[in-house]
């Protein structure tokens, strides 16, 4: 009986050194070979290496493990986690990317969001969308249109062209700002020249900097008229970029920068009847999806925040909504009885489309988390969701008379959320209670 027992027990345990060498072989995979891969998610786990170059188009690139080569995204959101490694460069065009591990190269974005809470071996480029090191770069940091804070250590120089330039943490090089103002905080320590061709610069007690030029002095109201009401306009001065408000063009007259060459190659003009209905509607939803990827990459934390809002406060969502489409044809008019509130009307029709396109968008990405999720098919990527919430929206306008009743209330929900959550600025009011509570509860235990 013993000896039987003995042979059992040599037996499990065989068995269980088999399973966890198995399991163990494919923790520590490798890849020897480039990935490539054009829509979707893809995901290199903790214990995965990749000894090449790692390719997405369109979709959630997360890395948690090595990568021994330069790293390729389109579109998308990218994710270098805590212990994720980039043996290489990254070169990310539209999307956010939150670096918490490390990259040995430099990280080059072309538009969205950029927050290196790791290290950065190389320089740290984004042509347009806000720059955050908390962490480290070892290079330089260059920003084209988008404010920069600075919390952590820069090695090199920083060079931007966006408004605000904020330090906390510490400078070895130069900092340079075309237009805008540049505020060193009470520890801020740049160890080479702060300069600033047109604006200002704040220093705090306790900042320090090794010379400070400004070329011409601006007051901070005449920066933000300069960013602001006065039409900042990134595209200035560039020859052929005008508005065309024929054909195509009257259809969409929200696109106001488009080259004159452009129009000739589409052929909606000469397309008539249904077909050509429904081309337009198939071509405002590509454009639509356009719009709404763009400025989601650009605001992430305000769509969400609407999100948020349409699914825990959709009834009072829907009163504000009624209320500002009550409202604004008679403030319209008192605007225009006075005269001089004329140009008023102006800023109120904008800040309706604005109110629009942000509620759109949140309601595209709360439509489509809804359907993926009833598909069995979740999905991390946020883009995806709000393709398909702008696909069911799109497919819903083709039904007559259905089709109207829906857009109507698409717009006024649209509405009611961003002007229920400040244009995404503040979140459900349910949610601030819950944090609120959550405060005191810790103050309690303290």
């Amino acid at each position: 009986m013993n000896r039987k027992t003995g042979f059992l027990a040599l037996a499990v345990l065989l068995i269980m050194l088999l399973v966890l060498t198995g399991a163990a072989a494919a923790a520590a995979r490798e890849v020897d070979e480039e990935i490539d891969r054009g829509i979707g998610d893809l995901i290199i786990d903790e214990e995965e290496t990749v000894n090449g170059d790692l390719r997405l188009n369109i979709g959630l690139l997360k890395i948690a493990g090595a990568v021994t080569g330069d790293v390729f995204l389109d579109i998308g959101e990218l994710q270098i986690s805590g212990p994720g490694k980039v043996n290489g460069d990254v070169h990310a065009r539209v999307g956010m990317a939150v670096i918490d591990g490390g990259v040995s190269g430099d990280v080059e974005k072309k538009m969205g969001e950029v927050i290196v809470n790791g290290n950065v071996g190389g320089d740290l480029q984004n042509d347009m969308g806000r720059i955050e090191v908390n962490g480290a770069v070892t290079g330089d940091v260059r920003s084209g249109f988008g404010d920069v804070l600075i919390t952590g250590q820069v090695g090199g120089n920083i060079n931007s062209r966006g408004k605000v330039i904020d330090i906390t943490g510490i400078v070895d090089g130069d900092v340079y700002l075309d237009s805008g103002i540049v505020d060193l905080g009470p520890e801020a320590v740049v160890n080479g020249t702060v300069s600033v061709k047109k604006g200002m610069v704040r220093e705090n007690v306790g900042a320090r900097a090794g010379n400070i030029i400004v070329e011409e002095e601006l007051t901070e109201g005449q920066i933000d008229r300069w960013f602001g009401t006065s039409g900042f306009r990134p595209w200035r001065g560039i020859k052929g970029y005008t508005y065309r408000d024929d054909g195509f063009g009257h259809s969409f007259r929200f696109i106001r920068v488009l080259p004159d060459e452009l129009w000739s190659f589409i052929p909606i003009g000469v397309i008539g009847g249904i077909y050509g209905r429904i081309l337009h509607k198939l071509l405002t939803m590509a454009v639509l999806f356009a719009l709404a990827a763009l400025i989601y990459v650009l605001f992430p934390r305000a769509i969400t925040v609407i999100s948020e809002a349409l699914e825990k406060e959709m009834r009072t969502i829907v009163i504000w909504g009624v209320l500002a489409f009550l409202l604004a044809l008679p403030a319209a008019i008192l605007l225009a009885i006075t005269i001089i509130g004329i140009p008023l009307i102006l800023v109120e029709i904008l800040g309706l489309a604005v109110a629009w396109i942000l509620g759109y968008i949140g309601l595209t990405m709360l439509l489509g988390e809804r359907i993926l999720a009833a598909a069995k098919a979740r999905h991390e990527n946020t883009i995806v969701k709000i393709m398909v919430g702008v696909a069911l929206l799109g497919l819903i306008s083709f039904i007559p008379i259905l089709g109207i009743l829906v857009s109507l209330a698409v717009m006024i929900i649209a509405v009611g959320a961003s002007l229920y959550t400040r244009f995404g600025s503040v979140p459900p009011a349910g949610e601030q209670r819950a944090k609120e509570q959550q405060a005191e509860e810790a103050e309690v235990g303290d």
